[in-house]
Protein backbone atom coordinates (compact mmCIF):
# COMPACT_ATOMS: atom_id res chain seq x y z
CA UNK A 1 0.00 0.00 0.00
CA UNK A 2 2.85 2.57 0.86
CA UNK A 3 4.65 1.49 -2.42
CA UNK A 4 1.31 2.03 -4.57
CA UNK A 5 0.51 5.50 -2.04
CA UNK A 6 4.16 6.67 -2.97
CA UNK A 7 3.72 5.98 -6.82
CA UNK A 8 0.59 7.57 -6.90
CA UNK A 9 1.98 10.35 -5.36
CA UNK A 10 4.79 10.87 -7.55
CA UNK A 11 2.48 10.56 -10.90
CA UNK A 12 -0.04 13.33 -9.44
CA UNK A 13 3.42 15.32 -8.79
CA UNK A 14 4.80 15.02 -12.14
CA UNK A 15 1.40 15.78 -14.01
CA UNK A 16 1.41 18.74 -11.69
CA UNK A 17 4.97 20.05 -11.89
CA UNK A 18 4.32 19.79 -15.88
CA UNK A 19 1.27 22.00 -15.82
CA UNK A 20 2.92 24.54 -13.65
CA UNK A 21 6.04 24.23 -15.37
CA UNK A 22 4.44 25.17 -18.84
CA UNK A 23 2.98 28.48 -17.43
CA UNK A 24 5.97 29.64 -16.42
CA UNK A 25 7.90 29.13 -19.50
CA UNK A 26 4.67 30.66 -21.13
CA UNK A 27 5.14 33.92 -19.09
CA UNK A 28 8.96 33.96 -20.09
CA UNK A 29 8.40 33.20 -23.57
CA UNK A 30 5.70 36.13 -24.28
CA UNK A 31 6.65 39.20 -21.73
CA UNK A 32 9.00 42.08 -23.23
CA UNK A 33 10.98 44.26 -21.04
CA UNK A 34 8.88 47.51 -21.75
CA UNK A 35 5.93 49.27 -20.09
CA UNK A 36 2.58 49.00 -20.29
CA UNK A 37 -0.60 51.62 -18.78
CA UNK A 38 -0.38 52.17 -14.81
CA UNK A 39 3.64 50.84 -14.79
CA UNK A 40 4.24 54.22 -16.05
CA UNK A 41 3.11 55.46 -13.05
CA UNK A 42 5.58 53.16 -11.14
CA UNK A 43 8.27 54.92 -13.06
CA UNK A 44 7.21 57.99 -12.30
CA UNK A 45 7.49 57.17 -8.80
CA UNK A 46 10.58 55.93 -8.54
CA UNK A 47 11.56 58.92 -10.40
CA UNK A 48 9.88 60.73 -7.78
CA UNK A 49 11.01 59.11 -4.66
CA UNK A 50 14.75 59.70 -6.00
CA UNK A 51 14.06 63.65 -6.63
CA UNK A 52 12.42 63.50 -3.21
CA UNK A 53 14.15 64.81 -0.31
CA UNK A 54 12.71 64.13 3.50
CA UNK A 55 11.56 60.53 4.52
CA UNK A 56 8.18 61.98 5.36
CA UNK A 57 7.73 63.04 1.53
CA UNK A 58 9.14 59.06 0.69
CA UNK A 59 6.80 57.37 2.75
CA UNK A 60 3.86 59.61 1.23
CA UNK A 61 5.31 58.58 -2.11
CA UNK A 62 4.73 54.92 -1.46
CA UNK A 63 1.54 55.32 0.47
CA UNK A 64 0.02 57.45 -2.28
CA UNK A 65 -3.13 56.94 -3.57
CA UNK A 66 -3.25 55.53 -7.36
CA UNK A 67 -7.00 55.93 -8.60
CA UNK A 68 -9.16 54.38 -5.66
CA UNK A 69 -6.39 52.21 -4.27
CA UNK A 70 -3.20 52.32 -2.38
CA UNK A 71 -0.40 50.62 -4.28
CA UNK A 72 2.01 50.40 -1.64
CA UNK A 73 2.97 46.99 -2.27
CA UNK A 74 3.44 46.99 -6.28
CA UNK A 75 5.26 50.44 -5.57
CA UNK A 76 8.08 48.48 -3.01
CA UNK A 77 8.37 45.48 -5.09
CA UNK A 78 9.26 48.11 -8.08
CA UNK A 79 11.83 50.18 -5.86
CA UNK A 80 13.43 47.63 -4.49
CA UNK A 81 14.29 45.87 -7.55
CA UNK A 82 15.77 48.93 -8.87
CA UNK A 83 17.61 48.84 -5.24
CA UNK A 84 18.64 45.41 -6.07
CA UNK A 85 19.42 45.12 -9.44
CA UNK A 86 20.05 49.00 -10.81
CA UNK A 87 17.62 49.46 -13.42
CA UNK A 88 13.65 47.98 -13.89
CA UNK A 89 13.09 44.71 -16.00
CA UNK A 90 9.63 44.51 -16.93
CA UNK A 91 10.11 40.63 -17.63
CA UNK A 92 11.65 40.05 -14.16
CA UNK A 93 8.89 42.16 -12.30
CA UNK A 94 6.13 40.11 -14.42
CA UNK A 95 7.63 37.10 -13.70
CA UNK A 96 8.03 37.85 -9.50
CA UNK A 97 4.38 38.96 -10.25
CA UNK A 98 3.13 35.61 -11.23
CA UNK A 99 4.76 33.87 -8.51
CA UNK A 100 1.73 34.99 -6.76
CA UNK A 101 -0.48 32.51 -8.47
CA UNK A 102 2.43 29.62 -7.25
CA UNK A 103 1.53 30.98 -3.59
CA UNK A 104 -2.22 30.92 -3.63
CA UNK A 105 -1.78 27.67 -5.17
CA UNK A 106 0.79 26.41 -2.28
CA UNK A 107 -1.90 27.76 0.47
CA UNK A 108 -5.20 25.89 -1.48
CA UNK A 109 -3.04 22.87 -1.31
CA UNK A 110 -2.22 23.02 2.11
CA UNK A 111 -5.98 23.37 3.35
CA UNK A 112 -6.77 20.41 1.34
CA UNK A 113 -7.48 17.27 2.91
CA UNK A 114 -4.56 14.79 2.51
CA UNK A 115 -6.76 12.65 0.94
CA UNK A 116 -8.09 15.23 -1.24
CA UNK A 117 -4.18 15.83 -2.60
CA UNK A 118 -3.78 11.99 -3.23
CA UNK A 119 -6.82 12.30 -5.65
CA UNK A 120 -5.59 13.21 -9.38
CA UNK A 121 -8.82 14.04 -10.29
CA UNK A 122 -9.48 16.67 -7.22
CA UNK A 123 -5.81 18.23 -8.32
CA UNK A 124 -6.06 18.43 -12.28
CA UNK A 125 -9.10 20.44 -12.23
CA UNK A 126 -7.43 22.83 -9.37
CA UNK A 127 -3.77 22.97 -11.21
CA UNK A 128 -5.22 23.66 -14.54
CA UNK A 129 -7.88 26.04 -13.48
CA UNK A 130 -5.38 28.41 -11.31
CA UNK A 131 -2.67 27.94 -13.72
CA UNK A 132 -4.72 28.66 -17.05
CA UNK A 133 -4.17 31.64 -19.85
CA UNK A 134 -7.45 33.45 -19.58
CA UNK A 135 -5.97 36.19 -17.15
CA UNK A 136 -3.79 36.73 -20.11
CA UNK A 137 -3.95 40.84 -19.36
CA UNK A 138 -2.32 40.38 -15.65
CA UNK A 139 -0.46 37.37 -16.76
CA UNK A 140 1.69 39.81 -19.38
CA UNK A 141 1.17 42.80 -17.12
CA UNK A 142 4.06 43.41 -14.69
CA UNK A 143 1.10 46.36 -12.44
CA UNK A 144 -1.34 43.89 -13.13
CA UNK A 145 0.08 40.73 -12.04
CA UNK A 146 1.46 42.40 -8.92
CA UNK A 147 -1.43 43.73 -7.57
CA UNK A 148 -4.32 41.08 -9.08
CA UNK A 149 -2.30 37.87 -7.84
CA UNK A 150 -0.53 39.16 -4.70
CA UNK A 151 -3.98 40.75 -3.23
CA UNK A 152 -5.50 37.45 -3.38
CA UNK A 153 -2.54 35.36 -2.24
CA UNK A 154 -2.22 38.20 1.02
CA UNK A 155 -5.87 37.19 0.84
CA UNK A 156 -5.69 33.74 1.30
CA UNK A 157 -2.63 33.82 3.87
CA UNK A 158 -5.05 35.76 5.91
CA UNK A 159 -7.64 33.58 5.63
CA UNK A 160 -5.17 30.53 6.38
CA UNK A 161 -3.72 31.83 9.23
CA UNK A 162 -6.89 33.43 10.86
CA UNK A 163 -8.34 29.74 11.29
CA UNK A 164 -5.48 29.15 13.24
CA UNK A 165 -6.55 29.64 17.05
CA UNK A 166 -3.54 30.87 18.41
CA UNK A 167 -1.20 34.47 18.79
CA UNK A 168 0.95 34.11 16.40
CA UNK A 169 -1.61 33.14 13.38
CA UNK A 170 -3.55 35.57 14.41
CA UNK A 171 -0.72 38.48 14.48
CA UNK A 172 0.44 36.81 10.49
CA UNK A 173 -3.44 37.24 9.64
CA UNK A 174 -2.89 41.18 10.81
CA UNK A 175 -0.14 41.55 8.45
CA UNK A 176 -0.89 39.61 5.40
CA UNK A 177 -4.18 42.01 5.72
CA UNK A 178 -2.35 44.71 6.11
CA UNK A 179 0.00 44.10 2.67
CA UNK A 180 -3.22 42.69 0.92
CA UNK A 181 -5.29 46.05 1.42
CA UNK A 182 -2.29 48.48 0.48
CA UNK A 183 -1.91 46.35 -2.71
CA UNK A 184 -4.85 47.18 -4.08
CA UNK A 185 -7.75 48.49 -3.14
CA UNK A 186 -9.93 45.41 -2.35
CA UNK A 187 -7.39 43.72 -0.36
CA UNK A 188 -9.37 45.33 2.46
CA UNK A 189 -12.40 43.49 2.34
CA UNK A 190 -10.51 40.73 4.16
CA UNK A 191 -10.35 42.90 7.40
CA UNK A 192 -13.90 43.12 6.83
CA UNK A 193 -14.18 39.01 6.19
CA UNK A 194 -11.77 38.18 9.43
CA UNK A 195 -14.46 40.17 11.56
CA UNK A 196 -17.20 37.98 10.37
CA UNK A 197 -14.93 35.04 10.67
CA UNK A 198 -13.92 35.45 14.74
CA UNK A 199 -17.28 36.95 15.69
CA UNK A 200 -19.26 33.80 14.14
CA UNK A 201 -15.93 31.49 15.79
CA UNK A 202 -17.13 33.48 18.69
CA UNK A 203 -13.04 34.14 19.57
CA UNK A 204 -14.36 36.95 20.83
CA UNK A 205 -10.72 38.60 22.38
CA UNK A 206 -9.28 38.07 18.98
CA UNK A 207 -12.52 39.70 17.36
CA UNK A 208 -12.16 43.12 19.60
CA UNK A 209 -8.00 43.42 18.72
CA UNK A 210 -9.01 42.56 14.79
CA UNK A 211 -11.98 45.04 14.75
CA UNK A 212 -10.00 47.80 16.11
CA UNK A 213 -7.32 47.02 13.72
CA UNK A 214 -9.16 47.26 10.93
CA UNK A 215 -10.88 50.81 11.89
CA UNK A 216 -7.46 51.47 12.29
CA UNK A 217 -6.28 50.51 8.81
CA UNK A 218 -9.40 52.12 7.25
CA UNK A 219 -8.66 55.42 9.15
CA UNK A 220 -5.16 55.27 7.46
CA UNK A 221 -6.28 54.04 3.80
CA UNK A 222 -9.00 56.89 4.13
CA UNK A 223 -6.72 59.62 5.20
CA UNK A 224 -6.26 62.43 2.39
CA UNK A 225 -8.27 60.04 0.07
CA UNK A 226 -9.94 61.81 -3.09
CA UNK A 227 -12.63 60.09 -4.39
CA UNK A 228 -11.74 59.48 -8.29
CA UNK A 229 -14.03 61.50 -10.33
CA UNK A 230 -14.68 59.09 -13.33
CA UNK A 231 -16.04 56.33 -10.93
CA UNK A 232 -19.46 56.13 -9.74
CA UNK A 233 -21.08 57.01 -6.53
CA UNK A 234 -21.46 53.91 -4.37
CA UNK A 235 -24.02 55.66 -2.51
CA UNK A 236 -25.94 56.01 -5.43
CA UNK A 237 -26.60 52.16 -5.82
CA UNK A 238 -30.49 52.09 -5.33
CA UNK A 239 -30.75 54.42 -8.68
CA UNK A 240 -28.46 51.72 -10.63
CA UNK A 241 -28.52 48.23 -8.85
CA UNK A 242 -29.89 46.49 -11.52
CA UNK A 243 -26.48 46.61 -13.48
CA UNK A 244 -24.50 46.79 -10.12
CA UNK A 245 -26.14 43.17 -9.51
CA UNK A 246 -25.57 42.63 -13.16
CA UNK A 247 -21.99 43.73 -12.83
CA UNK A 248 -21.43 41.55 -10.09
CA UNK A 249 -22.44 38.75 -10.83
CA UNK A 250 -20.81 38.34 -14.58
CA UNK A 251 -17.45 39.61 -12.58
CA UNK A 252 -18.02 36.27 -10.63
CA UNK A 253 -18.63 34.60 -13.65
CA UNK A 254 -16.06 36.33 -16.14
CA UNK A 255 -13.56 33.50 -16.57
CA UNK A 256 -16.20 32.11 -18.75
CA UNK A 257 -16.39 34.73 -20.83
CA UNK A 258 -14.19 37.00 -22.98
CA UNK A 259 -15.16 40.43 -24.10
CA UNK A 260 -14.21 44.31 -23.27
CA UNK A 261 -14.77 47.85 -24.10
CA UNK A 262 -13.70 47.00 -27.75
CA UNK A 263 -15.67 44.17 -28.41
CA UNK A 264 -19.24 45.25 -27.69
CA UNK A 265 -20.37 41.72 -29.63
CA UNK A 266 -18.87 39.24 -27.63
CA UNK A 267 -19.67 40.87 -24.38
CA UNK A 268 -23.32 40.63 -25.31
CA UNK A 269 -22.81 37.37 -26.19
CA UNK A 270 -20.49 36.08 -22.66
CA UNK A 271 -22.46 38.46 -20.52
CA UNK A 272 -25.40 35.99 -20.03
CA UNK A 273 -23.30 32.65 -19.37
CA UNK A 274 -21.16 34.42 -16.97
CA UNK A 275 -23.98 36.41 -15.78
CA UNK A 276 -25.52 32.81 -14.95
CA UNK A 277 -22.84 31.38 -13.26
CA UNK A 278 -22.10 34.00 -11.10
CA UNK A 279 -25.78 33.44 -9.90
CA UNK A 280 -25.13 29.80 -9.77
CA UNK A 281 -21.76 30.41 -7.15
CA UNK A 282 -23.44 32.75 -5.44
CA UNK A 283 -26.40 30.51 -4.43
CA UNK A 284 -24.01 27.43 -3.63
CA UNK A 285 -22.19 29.69 -1.08
CA UNK A 286 -25.46 31.01 0.25
CA UNK A 287 -26.09 27.23 0.82
CA UNK A 288 -23.03 26.11 2.22
CA UNK A 289 -23.71 29.20 4.60
CA UNK A 290 -27.13 27.78 5.19
CA UNK A 291 -25.07 24.31 6.03
CA UNK A 292 -22.96 26.27 7.96
CA UNK A 293 -19.69 25.04 6.69
CA UNK A 294 -18.47 27.87 8.37
CA UNK A 295 -17.97 26.20 11.62
CA UNK A 296 -15.43 23.43 10.40
CA UNK A 297 -12.80 26.13 9.64
CA UNK A 298 -12.72 25.93 5.91
CA UNK A 299 -11.01 28.41 4.44
CA UNK A 300 -13.38 27.99 0.89
CA UNK A 301 -16.39 28.98 2.63
CA UNK A 302 -14.46 32.43 2.73
CA UNK A 303 -12.65 32.75 0.11
CA UNK A 304 -16.19 32.71 -1.79
CA UNK A 305 -17.07 35.53 0.82
CA UNK A 306 -14.39 37.89 0.36
CA UNK A 307 -14.44 37.32 -3.85
CA UNK A 308 -18.34 38.20 -3.94
CA UNK A 309 -17.27 41.04 -1.75
CA UNK A 310 -14.59 42.25 -3.72
CA UNK A 311 -17.24 41.78 -7.09
CA UNK A 312 -19.84 43.76 -5.40
CA UNK A 313 -17.18 46.75 -4.50
CA UNK A 314 -16.27 46.55 -8.06
CA UNK A 315 -19.73 47.09 -9.10
CA UNK A 316 -20.54 49.75 -6.98
CA UNK A 317 -17.33 51.54 -8.38
CA UNK A 318 -17.17 51.18 -11.32
CA UNK A 319 -20.46 50.40 -12.69
CA UNK A 320 -20.99 54.22 -14.41
CA UNK A 321 -18.14 52.39 -17.03
CA UNK A 322 -19.17 50.52 -19.93
CA UNK A 323 -20.29 46.72 -18.58
CA UNK A 324 -17.73 45.03 -20.81
CA UNK A 325 -15.14 46.35 -18.17
CA UNK A 326 -16.37 43.47 -16.79
CA UNK A 327 -15.02 40.84 -18.79
CA UNK A 328 -11.82 41.90 -18.69
CA UNK A 329 -9.40 39.12 -18.56
CA UNK A 330 -7.03 40.74 -15.77
CA UNK A 331 -10.43 40.28 -13.56
CA UNK A 332 -10.70 36.41 -14.91
CA UNK A 333 -8.38 35.16 -11.60
CA UNK A 334 -10.72 36.19 -9.18
CA UNK A 335 -13.27 34.21 -11.23
CA UNK A 336 -11.10 31.75 -11.49
CA UNK A 337 -10.44 31.08 -7.68
CA UNK A 338 -13.81 31.33 -6.75
CA UNK A 339 -14.62 28.30 -9.21
CA UNK A 340 -12.06 26.91 -7.82
CA UNK A 341 -13.31 27.03 -4.34
CA UNK A 342 -16.84 26.15 -5.36
CA UNK A 343 -15.70 22.96 -6.95
CA UNK A 344 -13.57 21.84 -3.62
CA UNK A 345 -16.85 22.74 -1.11
CA UNK A 346 -19.41 20.64 -3.28
CA UNK A 347 -16.74 17.78 -3.64
CA UNK A 348 -16.06 18.29 -0.11
CA UNK A 349 -19.80 18.10 0.97
CA UNK A 350 -20.64 15.15 -1.20
CA UNK A 351 -17.63 12.77 -0.61
CA UNK A 352 -17.55 13.41 3.17
CA UNK A 353 -21.29 14.49 4.54
CA UNK A 354 -22.87 11.88 6.93
CA UNK A 355 -24.84 10.66 4.12
CA UNK A 356 -21.37 9.40 2.74
CA UNK A 357 -22.64 10.14 -0.68
CA UNK A 358 -19.97 9.40 -2.84
CA UNK A 359 -19.23 11.64 -5.86
CA UNK A 360 -18.77 9.51 -9.27
CA UNK A 361 -15.12 8.87 -10.26
CA UNK A 362 -16.74 9.10 -13.79
CA UNK A 363 -18.15 12.77 -13.64
CA UNK A 364 -14.43 13.51 -11.91
CA UNK A 365 -12.53 12.22 -14.45
CA UNK A 366 -15.26 14.61 -16.51
CA UNK A 367 -14.39 17.64 -15.21
CA UNK A 368 -10.67 16.61 -15.06
CA UNK A 369 -10.81 16.22 -18.78
CA UNK A 370 -12.57 19.98 -18.87
CA UNK A 371 -10.47 21.78 -16.94
CA UNK A 372 -7.83 20.37 -19.04
CA UNK A 373 -9.28 21.56 -22.19
CA UNK A 374 -10.10 24.83 -20.77
CA UNK A 375 -6.74 25.43 -19.75
CA UNK A 376 -5.92 24.58 -24.08
CA UNK A 377 -8.43 26.53 -25.18
CA UNK A 378 -7.40 29.54 -23.40
CA UNK A 379 -4.19 30.02 -24.58
CA UNK A 380 -5.27 32.34 -27.26
CA UNK A 381 -5.80 35.06 -25.07
CA UNK A 382 -1.61 34.77 -24.49
CA UNK A 383 -1.28 35.50 -28.30
CA UNK A 384 -4.15 37.76 -28.33
CA UNK A 385 -3.02 40.09 -25.70
CA UNK A 386 0.83 39.63 -26.17
CA UNK A 387 -0.19 41.30 -30.08
CA UNK A 388 -2.25 43.90 -29.39
CA UNK A 389 -0.13 44.83 -26.60
CA UNK A 390 3.42 44.14 -27.52
CA UNK A 391 3.32 43.95 -31.22
CA UNK A 392 2.58 48.00 -31.36
CA UNK A 393 5.42 48.21 -28.62
CA UNK A 394 8.06 46.73 -30.93
CA UNK A 395 6.62 48.75 -33.63
CA UNK A 396 7.68 51.97 -31.64
CA UNK A 397 4.59 52.36 -30.09
CA UNK A 398 3.68 53.09 -26.46
CA UNK A 399 0.45 51.49 -24.74
CA UNK A 400 -0.55 54.52 -22.45
CA UNK A 401 -3.54 57.22 -22.63
CA UNK A 402 -1.59 59.86 -22.43
CA UNK A 403 1.13 59.31 -24.91
CA UNK A 404 2.85 62.40 -23.77
CA UNK A 405 3.13 62.26 -20.33
CA UNK A 406 4.45 58.52 -20.88
CA UNK A 407 6.96 59.45 -23.50
CA UNK A 408 8.34 62.41 -20.85
CA UNK A 409 8.41 59.70 -18.10
CA UNK A 410 10.64 57.42 -20.25
CA UNK A 411 12.92 59.99 -20.60
CA UNK A 412 13.10 61.19 -17.23
CA UNK A 413 13.64 57.28 -16.07
CA UNK A 414 16.66 56.86 -18.76
CA UNK A 415 17.98 60.62 -17.05
CA UNK A 416 18.17 58.89 -13.58
CA UNK A 417 18.95 55.37 -14.65
CA UNK A 418 15.67 53.90 -13.58
CA UNK A 419 14.84 51.99 -17.13
CA UNK A 420 16.55 51.89 -20.23
CA UNK A 421 14.25 51.48 -23.24
CA UNK A 422 14.54 48.72 -25.25
CA UNK A 423 11.92 47.26 -27.30
CA UNK A 424 13.94 44.04 -28.51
Amino acid sequence: NSTQKAFLSNRINLILLAVISAYYIVVLLFTVNFPIGDDFELIEFINEFLNSGSFSEKINLLFAQHNEHRIFFPRLIFLLYYKLVGVLNFKALCFFGNLAILGTYCVIVKNLPEKFRMNIYVMIPVTCLLFQYGSAESMLWAMASLSNYYVLFFALLTLNFITKENTSGFILALLFATLSTFTIGNGILVFIVGNLYLLIQKRYKFFYFWLFFTCLTLLIYFYGYTAPQVHSDPPLFFENSGKILLFTFAFIGSAFGIGGSHYPVLTKIFLVPTTVVGIIVCIITLFFFYKKKYKDGNIFIWINLYIIASAFVAALCRSNFDISQVLASRYHIYSILIIISTFLLIFDHFALNETKIAVSGKILRVISFLCIFFTIITFPMIIYFSYIAYEPIREGGIIHPRKSEAVKILKNAEVNGVFIVNKK
